[in-house]
């Protein structure tokens, strides 16, 4: 099975996932590894007066991942930054669409132990009721699968979660239209939304638009069971 992760950390992860894609490959995946230093020095251009900026964030990712459908996000809850961790980073990216469909985990620490730290800061007026249930609510209603430590936790867990995952529609029409940019659909196919455009082109229309994603995908499956499927005949008509 080939996958492709990211991982989001403001520290360079390239020996851990070095070291993941071997352990990876021995359990039968090919594994591909993206990583996004979110928080980091090093990536200077993601961040205002030394702080992570959501915007420039959300610029860079679309620069450097337009069209890459990822089979798991694995975020550090903590980026070294005063206002923005790894959840409200996940939060603020959902809303722009970007993950909204990838599943994802967080590491660095346990639920429970930084949902306590949370509830510490409410209690010490660090943060308001407001920020408190808007960071719950999302841990509840996002597609998080899981919260490791750092290290063989964490990797293990990837693995594991990838293994069990089966390739999905969005992975098969993600891959095809950044394989085959060139490609046209044809003309009176599906809605005219989609008319005579290129692959590259559906996938700049439906990159982070779900409402058209989902009518591309329902126009798909509409058109394969037609052709597949033998017209009835009714015997006296």
């Amino acid at each position: 099975m080939e996958k492709k992760i990211l991982v989001i950390d403001n520290e360079d992860q390239s020996e851990e996932l070095e070291h993941l894609t071997t352990q990876a490959k021995k359990d039968g995946l090919i594994l591909t590894c993206y990583q996004f230093n979110v928080g980091s020095s090093r990536e200077s251009g993601l961040l205002t007066n030394g702080q992570i900026d959501i915007d420039k964030v959300v610029s860079e990712y679309r620069n450097r991942f337009a069209g890459k459908t990822f089979h798991l996000v694995a975020c550090d809850w903590d980026l070294d930054d005063e206002k923005i961790d790894g959840v409200e980073l996940l939060r603020q990216l959902n809303v722009r669409k970007i993950f909204s469909k990838m599943p994802k985990i967080l590491y660095s620490g346990l639920l429970d132990a930084k949902l306590g730290e949370k509830i510490d800061d409410f209690k010490n007026d660090k943060i308001t009721r407001d920020n408190l249930l808007r960071h719950i609510k999302f841990l509840i209603n996002s597609d998080i699968r899981g919260y490791y430590e750092r290290g063989e936790d964490r990797d293990n867990n990837i693995i594991a979660i990838l293994r069990k995952d089966n390739l999905s529609l969005d992975d098969v029409l993600d891959k095809t239209l950044v394989e085959y940019p060139e490609f046209r659909l044809k003309k009176g196919w599906g809605r005219p939304t989609f008319n005579e455009k290129t692959y590259s082109e559906v996938l700049t229309l439906i990159d982070g638009n779900d409402t058209l994603r989902e009518e591309l995908k329902k126009d798909i499956i509409e058109q394969v069971i037609a052709y597949l499927t033998y017209p009835i005949n009714i015997k006296g008509s």
